[in-house]
């Protein structure tokens, strides 16, 4: 699984706001909603602050599932 499809999938997953993540990481809301359809990639400082935001839950869920496919 990409990053782009787990962050996307954990954002659903747990009902979580753009506008709160972006509000808190400091990354435009309209930056996110097009990384998470896949019309734009992110530099690795700005997915990290997408990370950083995320609640402690949701944070351990995303990075199991950018883990499926790391073996």
């Amino acid at each position: 699984m990409t990053y782009r499809e787990a962050f996307d999938e954990t954002v659903k997953l747990f009902d979580l706001r753009a506008s709160d993540i972006a509000d808190k990481s400091g990354i435009g809301e309209n930056q996110i909603s097009r990384f998470r359809h896949g019309k734009t990639d992110l530099q690795t400082s700005s997915l990290e602050k997408l990370i950083n935001v995320l609640p402690a839950n949701a944070k351990a869920y995303f990075y199991s599932r950018v883990m499926v496919n790391a073996s």
